[in-house]
C-alpha cells in the first residue's frame, strides 16, 4: 500500500489578511492623494505607496503629452537621469500597456522578445540603471488613459516580479491615476486663471490709455486746438477694447466650464429587489408583479404606466414591457421592467 502525502493548503486567514491590508491600503492613498491637489507632491507619494508595497527597487511615471503625441517621464524614484525623457506612444511596454488598456508584466526583459530586451539595454544606457524585470500598469481615470505607472526590479533574490505583482498594481494604479488626473486640472485651473488675470490687466491698462487720450483731445478741441488725431477715434478704440475684454473673459470662462472635473452627484437611483419589498411588508408570498408592493407603499393604485416593446420587426423574436411611476410619496421614480426574449 502507498500512502501520498497532501500538499499543505493555503490557510485561508493568511489570505483574507493581505487582502484586508491591500484594501486599507487603497482606502489610505485614496486619503492622503485627497490631502493635495499639488501635482508634484501627489506624483512623488504614488510613487513612494507603490515602491514600498511591490517592494520594487524603483519606479516612474510617464504621462502622455497629447500635443507632442509622446510620453514624459514627469517623476522618477530611485531611477536617475530621465529628467524631461520622452518616449513615443508605441514605444517599449509603456506603449504595450495603454495600447491593451491592462498591466503588463515582464518576467526576465533579457528572455523576453529582442523588441523589449532592445529598449531596456538602450535606457538602462542612458539612466546608469539594470533593469531584470518590469510592471507597466496604464493611469485610466474616467475611461481616459492618461500615462502609466512604470515598475523595476523587485527586492528579492532574482529581483523578478510574479503574477500577483502585476494584480497588486492594477488595482494601486486605479486611486493614483484618479489623484493625479485631479491634481492635473487643479494645476490647469490655476493657469487659466493666471492667463485671465494676465489678460484683463493688459486690456485694462490700454483702455485707461484710450480713455484718458480721448478726455485729452476733446479738450484741446475745445480750446481750438489743432491736434492729429481726433477724441473720436480714441473714443472708438477704447470702445472696441472694451468689448474685445468682454469677449476674451467670457472665453476663457468657457473654457474652464468645459476642462474635466470630479463627478457632481445630481441624481440617484434605487433598486430594491422584489423579494426584499416582500420581506419588509411581511408578505410571505412573492408576487409576480412587484407593481402591487409599490403601489401598497406608496398607498394609491393604477400608478404605472405600461409600454411595450419588441426585440426586432418580427413579434416572435421576444420583447417586454416597461412600466414607470414617477412623483410619488415615497419614491421619486420607480421603473418595473419583464423581458422576454428568443434566440
Amino acid at each position: 500500500m502507498i500512502f501520498f502525502k497532501s500538499k499543505k493548503p493555503i490557510e485561508p486567514e493568511k489570505e483574507v489578511s493581505q487582502v484586508n491590508v491591500d484594501l486599507e491600503l487603497v482606502t489610505k492613498m485614496n486619503q492622503d492623494f485627497a490631502l493635495s491637489l499639488d501635482l508634484n507632491d501627489t506624483l512623488m507619494n504614488a510613487l513612494r505607496v507603490i515602491i514600498a508595497r511591490l517592494n520594487a527597487q524603483a519606479a516612474n511615471i510617464f504621462l502622455i503629452n497629447e500635443e507632442k503625441k509622446k510620453f514624459e517621464c514627469i517623476a522618477s524614484l530611485h531611477q536617475d537621469y530621465l529628467d524631461e525623457y520622452e518616449l513615443d506612444l508605441k514605444d517599449g511596454v509603456m506603449g504595450k500597456a495603454v495600447q491593451q488598456r491592462k498591466c503588463i508584466r515582464v518576467g526576465n526583459v533579457r528572455k523576453d522578445v529582442r523588441e523589449i530586451a532592445e529598449f531596456y539595454f538602450d535606457l538602462d544606457n542612458k539612466t546608469n540603471f539594470t533593469t531584470y524585470s518590469v510592471l507597466c500598469s496604464p493611469l485610466i481615470a474616467a475611461n481616459e488613459c492618461i500615462g502609466v505607472i512604470h515598475c523595476l526590479n523587485k527586492k528579492t533574490e532574482d529581483k523578478l516580479f510574479i503574477e500577483d505583482d502585476r494584480k497588486l498594481l492594477e488595482t494601486l494604479s486605479a486611486p493614483a491615476a484618479l489623484a493625479i488626473r485631479n491634481a492635473k486640472m487643479a494645476k490647469e485651473m490655476v493657469e487659466k486663471n493666471k492667463i485671465q488675470k494676465e489678460v484683463e490687466e493688459r486690456l485694462k491698462k490700454e483702455i485707461r490709455y484710450w480713455d484718458n487720450r480721448a478726455a485729452v483731445l476733446k479738450e484741446e478741441e475745445k480750446a481750438g486746438k489743432k491736434t492729429k488725431a481726433s477724441w473720436q477715434n480714441a473714443e472708438r478704440r477704447a470702445g472696441e477694447l472694451t468689448e474685445r475684454l468682454q469677449r476674451r473673459l467670457e472665453q476663457l470662462n468657457d473654457e474652464k466650464q468645459i476642462s474635466a472635473s470630479p463627478p457632481s452627484i445630481v441624481g440617484g437611483l434605487v433598486i430594491v429587489p422584489a423579494g426584499l419589498l416582500a420581506i419588509k411588508s411581511n408578505d410571505k408570498t412573492l408576487s409576480q408583479d412587484s407593481r402591487k408592493e409599490i403601489e401598497i407603499i406608496e398607498s394609491r393604485k393604477k400608478i404605472f404606466k405600461k409600454k411595450r416593446w419588441f426585440r426586432g420587426k418580427k413579434k416572435k423574436e421576444g420583447g417586454g414591457e416597461f412600466r414607470i411611476f414617477e412623483n410619488g410619496k415615497v419614491f421619486d421614480k420607480v421603473g418595473v421592467n419583464f423581458s422576454e426574449v428568443y434566440g
